[in-house]
């Protein structure tokens, strides 16, 4: 068994992880990859410019079905950002989401997250998905435009 400065490090270095995947070269206070000194564990921006703040879980496998399963862990965290942002009430309102890294996970399909899309509402996608769909600037293909008229 590992113990918590071993376990608190690694959760700390896959929320760099994510932090830098999302938002490749983002830099917070005092020169951090992630915004350490803030109570969420994400940030960065949409698409579209609104500000995302988000919840990295890196449990086990274990753990998470002891946590009631991944629909249960990444609730719990999506809730727990909300908590923050009801707290701070900054203005403009983030849109929250949360992470789920489990630990060991070697597969890109294993780290999801859950979002609040518009229409469809609460979902959980992977990570890429997540990436592609709401951070990532808009392709031509996805705008809807063709060389072909």
């Amino acid at each position: 068994m590992s113990k918590p400065a071993s376990r608190n490090a690694r959760a700390k270095g896959v929320e760099r992880k994510v932090q830098q995947y999302l938002w490749p070269g983002s830099r917070f206070a005092g020169g951090a990859h992630r915004p350490a000194l803030e109570h969420e564990d994400l940030r960065g921006e949409d698409r579209d410019g609104r500000e995302l703040w988000g919840e990295v879980k890196n449990w086990t496998p274990d753990l998470v079905q002891n946590g009631g399963g991944v629909w249960a862990v990444l609730l719990k965290a999506y809730w727990q950002v909300w908590d923050v942002l009801l707290r701070e009430m900054p203005d403009p309102m983030p849109v929250p989401f949360s992470v789920l890294w489990p630990s060991g996970s070697r597969r890109e399909d294993q780290r999801l997250v859950m979002y609040a899309f518009p229409v469809a509402g609460l979902c959980i996608v992977t990570l890429e998905m997540f990436k592609r769909l709401v951070v990532d600037p808009p392709t031509f293909e996805e705008e809807g435009e063709t060389d072909e008229h």
